[in-house]
Order: C-alpha cells, then structure tokens, then sequence
C-alpha cells in the first residue's frame, strides 16, 4: 500500500474520511431525539447554541435548522475546514479558535457531544472545560455532555471492532483495536483504515486516547461551574432513556444556576 501515514489524533487526512468513517450513526435520529429534549426543557427556535467539539458538523448544521443561531467549534483546524466546505448557513459558524476566546456571549444551550471530554487528560483541564462553557452559558441555560461510561468500560473493556464503508468511488475498511494504558489511567483506540479512492490505494492509523472520568468527577465540575439540576441518560445514539448499569455511553444534563 501506499500513501501510508500515522496519525496522532483528528489530522489532515482522518478529518478527510471522517464523514465517511462516522457513516453508520443516525445523526438524524439522534438530533431528532436532541431537539425533543430541549424543548420539553423549554428551549426551542428562539435559542442560541454553542456546541464544542463540533468536528465536521453533522449535528450542528441539523440542528441549526431549529434554532436561532449556533456556534460551532473545534480544535482540530482540518476539522474545520471540512465543516466550513459544506456550505454556508447565515445562523450557523465554525472555528478552530481557543474555546475561551469565543465566549463573548451568552448562549441559552452548550452541547459538547460525542465523549469529546473524554479526550481531555487532567482533572484541572477537565475542570476548566467546563468552567468555561459555564461562564458562557446564561443562568437557566442547559449544559449538555456525552461521555464514555467508566464503570462499565472498566468492567467490560471493548473488543476489536472492524467496520466496512463505502461511498462515492471510496471504500473504507476501518478496525478499532482497544487497550488500557499501563496504568490503567485511560482507554486507547487505535485505528487502523485502508482503502481505495478512485483507484488509489492509501492506509494511514490513528490512536485516540480515551480518559475514562467517573459520574461523580464529571458532577464535581458542573456543580464547581455553578450547574444544577443534574440528570443522566444513555447517550443519543442509544436512544436516550434514564440511564442504567451496562450503558457504554452517557449524557449529562445540567441546568446553569
């Protein structure tokens, strides 16, 4: 194979496939599923959003379709510039800035969706995620946050998973191998994806580090960024029902005080 490249997180040539890659989720249904809980928290058309972690922006520019406006972002610039490259939508944006250079505004919802606060390492950092979104979110707003369930990782680690994609001349064959760190401190997903794109032949990897943060670590910092009102569910893709032992993936809700 050629054009074989190691990646360390959301690169260049991950970002590229990324849509592709995430194919087998219902970004419909699980925005659907979104929408009908925040408006039975009372939000609606007239709401201003900010999700962090947006990457390419499959939920954002569906939800944007409900809502007054929302801000996406995303560390990763190729990220970005893959959302950016589907077009403009005048109450819909994305950037690749620092989250705490962004909040110049209140917003009435946060949404950090997709376990993207498992990909931070420390507590403090964890903390100061938080506290941020917290300081950009307006007292009655609604924080909301998808996240790994580290009691049923821990108690059941996941197997290797190989998945098959194919669309437009691209076809994908991806393999998630997991493993927990020496000291047990995370959990890492290592990609490896091959394929072939209009004839040409390319295999990069990818390794995600995954830190497994417990309910009540992740409850500390809402309630240490002013959050109350504290409620958990399985995640959107799992339908979001009240949550129960043997969920792989959570969401939290908080309502800021």
């Amino acid at each position: 194979m050629n054009n074989r490249k190691e990646l360390a997180d959301y690169h260049q040539l991950y970002s590229e496939y990324y849509d592709l890659l995430t194919s087998h989720k219902d970004y419909l249904g699980e925005v659907d599923i979104l929408l009908r809980h925040l408006k039975r928290l009372g939000f609606g058309a007239w709401s201003s959003v900010i999700s962090v972690g947006c990457g390419t922006g499959s939920h954002e520019r569906l939800i944007a379709r409900h809502v007054k406006n929302i801000q996406g972002v995303d560390q990763s610039r190729h990220m970005i510039s893959v959302a950016k490259s589907k077009g403009h939508e005048p109450n819909l944006s994305f950037s690749d800035e620092p989250l705490r250079s962004l909040l110049k505004s209140y917003y009435d919802v946060g949404l950090s969706l997709f376990n993207v606060i498992n990909c931070i390492e420390r507590i403090e950092e964890l903390s100061g995620f938080i506290n941020d979104l917290g300081g950009a979110i307006r007292a009655g707003g609604i924080l909301i946050l998808e996240a790994w369930n580290s009691d049923e990782i821990f108690a059941n680690p996941p197997s290797i998973v190989t998945r098959h994609y194919c669309d437009s001349g691209t076809s994908l064959i991806r393999t998630a191998i997991p493993s927990f760190s020496c000291d047990k401190d995370r959990l890492v997903l290592d990609y490896i994806i091959c394929g072939e794109q209009n004839g040409r032949k390319f295999e990069f990897e990818s390794r995600h580090n995954i830190y497994l943060h417990s309910r009540e670590l992740i409850e500390t910092c809402l309630v240490q960024a002013g959050f109350g009102s504290i409620s958990w569910f399985s995640a959107l893709s799992d339908g979001h029902q009240a949550a129960k032992k043997g969920d792989r993936m959570l969401l939290v809700t908080a309502r800021k005080l």
